[in-house]
């Protein structure tokens, strides 16, 4: 059995709202076990957001994880604090444009629909290589 990690295809995309608290709400009501929209301050590095992605991935399937949601445990490695608040202070979206990571483009569609998002442009991501291949070799069962 492929674990979802394998199969996922995350995007990232600079975005703008007027109401961002609203957006972070509507993108934690999508979130579940392991699909999650994570909005953060687009003064981040993107280079960061797939590796925190594998980090928190691997740290939340093998009961490591610090945190409760795998978006927030994403955060904490983004961030590079073990504590939520800080991070969310750090690294959260607080500004009327932000980076909005999806870990599907089909869930993100269902964000940017709900919320009224406006897309600036993509993140590049990719998610192939030899670091990719290894964090799959650590989380098969």
């Amino acid at each position: 059995m492929q674990h979802y990690l394998e199969r996922a295809k995350p995007v990232a995309y600079v975005c703008e709202s007027e109401t961002v608290e609203e957006s972070i709400k509507i993108a934690d009501r999508l979130s579940g076990k392991h699909d999650f929209v994570l909005l953060l301050s687009r003064s981040i590095d993107p280079a960061k957001l797939l590796p925190a992605y594998m980090n928190a991935a691997v740290r939340k399937h093998s009961g490591m994880g610090k945190a409760s949601k795998p978006s927030m445990e994403m955060l904490l490695y983004v961030a590079g604090t073990p504590n939520i608040q800080e991070a969310i202070k750090k690294c959260g979206a607080h500004e009327q444009r932000f980076i909005a990571f999806s870990t599907s483009q089909s869930l993100f569609s269902k964000f940017k629909r709900q919320s009224g998002v406006k897309v600036i442009r993509q993140v590049p991501m990719s998610f192939d290589g030899p670091e990719a291949e290894k964090v799959f070799a650590s989380i098969k069962d």
